[in-house]
């Protein structure tokens, strides 16, 4: 956004040059701007609106794994590529970490009761207010700190 003296020295030189017969106007040429398409699971979403298209985000979009190109080709690459994927098509991964087996579900007997030494989060501001783990029976006995500036 041009300054209120930018703009005065725009319009003195709009002037002079308007005096020796040289119209100037404003050209205005908006970014170029495109459809997306972004992986959702296995398929793909039209995203709502245009979105920029210049150099800067096309490689930000498709670093996020987003398309230019409608989903009923078959030569898209799917949202999360394997390492080897990635290297096949030269796709950049950012920050992937390798995808560890969930732990087992802890059956409901192994679950251990709360002791007495958990930090407790409770459940308002208030005083009074209990603990939100379950069986900890502990209430909110000081008023609440906020941030200190």
């Amino acid at each position: 956004m041009p300054t209120p003296q930018q703009l005065k020295v725009r319009k003195d030189l709009e002037q002079q040059l308007a005096r020796k017969g040289i119209a100037m106007e404003l050209i205005n040429t908006p970014a170029p701007r495109a459809q997306w398409w972004k992986p959702v699971g296995n398929g793909w979403v039209k995203m709502p609106n245009l979105l920029p298209a210049d150099a800067y985000h096309t490689q930000l979009y498709m670093a996020k794994g987003m398309t230019l190109i409608p989903p009923d080709t078959g030569a898209l690459v799917p949202y999360a590529p394997t390492a080897e994927q990635a290297k096949e098509y030269g796709i950049p991964i950012r920050g992937v970490a390798p995808v560890a087996a969930p732990p087992p579900p802890i059956a409901v007997d192994e679950v251990p009761a709360p002791s007495g030494k958990h930090k407790h989060t409770y459940s308002s501001k208030r005083l009074g207010a209990p603990c939100v783990l379950d069986g900890c029976a502990k209430t909110r006995e000081e008023p609440f700190k906020g941030r200190s500036k």
